[in-house]
């Protein structure tokens, strides 16, 4: 293997091995400029929401609730053996 090669494995080998999850890596979200509530999540509006979250959040609420309507229609009669 390459010095060089050697050296880039150690040197990740070195990060993974010192990482540690107790240490803060991120401001409290109490500092950040965004507003917070009591129990100290900002609150959650959709008017702060992107325009494309809130297309994901249309879509995503579309397609569950055609989903249901189809397997309500095909399947609800035969769960209660109407059919």
């Amino acid at each position: 293997m390459s010095p060089t090669l050697v050296t880039r494995v150690a040197v990740q080998a070195a990060r993974h091995a010192s990482f540690s999850t107790a240490a803060p890596l991120l401001k409290p979200m109490a500092t950040t400029s965004t507003r917070v509530t009591s129990s100290g999540l900002s609150k959650w509006r959709w008017s702060n929401l992107s325009p494309q979250a809130r297309r994901n959040v249309v879509v995503g609420a579309t397609v569950s609730g055609c989903v249901d309507a189809y397997v309500f229609y095909n399947y609800w009669p035969q769960i209660f053996g109407s059919k």
